[in-house]
């Protein structure tokens, strides 16, 4: 790429138009930084529209309104990215891509069922391009959905499925950690739909392969562990959520400490009601720190929350259900 900067590249585009590659290099290396660096990932999507030529073809101006879609989503700018990627979806509405970035918008607005249908219809134009790894992505996104929707047991099914798929595939390093991906997110499906036995059967069959991924995979399987364990009512489940909880602060994984607290609450709600509603106020500055305002939905069902010495149930786990759709680190 032959620019160091997105603003070299937006001055360069204001000036000349540049070529269709050049224009795509730049959103593609964008994209790249989807999970390390999301300002510059929108800021170089941007760039790659600076100026661009109403004469571009159609399939090359989608791909770049969604790949700059797709970036605004990212840093939480919703309404310019429904904008984007309605415009791209408009020039190309038979580009799995452009679906799969539609149905993650739809998803973070928790308009859970329109989010299905798009990536249904990805999944269906991924069939018949005979991508068995973009299949498997869009698979997993929507076992994400169903899961969302208290749909758990459609959630296994369907992860399992592209777990299969990914399995019948030659070795490389994108299928693996697609794989491991599948087999967390399988693990935890299954306890969320009350089979915390078949969770752990997945976890122990699998544990030397996700090993592998390093020590952030090896945390979150940690994390489904200590889900697992409180799900079979083991005593140690207590012990093994503060322990991932640290490991997780000593990473600034901040959303995760905050959805371990919650779990940890729900473990401890029963037997325990005070000691559940204090992990749940932990929550609150974290919240604040991830910069979440206070009008928000998340902060509005703390507060909620917090009215009561004996938390309930049912707006805890929503609250873990909103603060999950906003993890990026297992998104794929």
């Amino acid at each position: 790429m032959r620019f160091r900067e997105p603003e070299a590249a937006a001055l360069y585009f204001r000036n000349q138009p540049g070529t269709a590659r050049e224009r795509l290099s730049l959103a593609e290396h964008g994209f790249s930084l989807r999970y390390i660096d999301p300002k510059a990932m929108r800021a170089w999507c941007d760039a790659a529209l600076i100026g661009l030529p109403p004469g571009t073809d159609a399939p090359t101006a989608a791909l770049l309104y969604g790949y700059a879609g797709n970036a605004h989503r990212v840093v939480g700018e919703f309404t310019s990215a429904e904008e984007q990627l309605t415009k791209a979806l408009s020039l190309a509405p038979g580009e799995p891509r452009l679906l799969d970035f539609k149905a993650s918008l739809l998803f973070d607005l928790r308009r859970l069922d329109e989010a299905a249908e798009a990536l249904s219809r990805a999944a269906a134009l991924r069939t018949n391009l005979v991508d068995p790894f973009a299949q498997s992505a869009t698979l997993l996104k929507t076992a994400m959905v169903l899961d969302q929707s208290r749909k758990p047991d459609a959630a296994a099914a369907v992860a399992l499925s592209a777990l299969k798929t990914l399995a019948e595939q030659p070795v490389s390093r994108a299928g693996e950690e697609l794989e491991r991906t599948a087999i967390q997110n399988l693990a935890l499906y299954l306890t969320n739909a009350g089979r915390p036995d078949a969770a752990l059967r997945v976890v122990r069959h699998s544990r030397p392969f996700v090993a592998l991924g390093g020590a952030r995979c090896e945390l979150r399987m940690d994390w489904v562990l200590a889900r697992i364990a409180g799900a079979l009512g083991e005593a140690s489940a207590r012990e093994v959520f503060v322990e991932v909880r640290k490991r997780c602060a000593r990473e600034q994984m901040l959303q995760e400490v905050a959805l371990i607290s919650l779990d940890l609450a729900l473990h401890l709600l029963s037997a325990s009601p005070l000691e559940a509603r204090a992990e749940v106020a932990l929550v609150g500055p974290i919240l604040n720190r991830l910069g979440i305002p206070e009008d928000s939905q998340e902060v509005q069902l703390l507060y909620r929350i917090l009215e009561s010495s004996q938390p309930d149930v049912d707006l805890v786990c929503e609250l873990s259900r909103l603060l999950y759709a906003q993890r990026k680190f297992w998104a794929v």
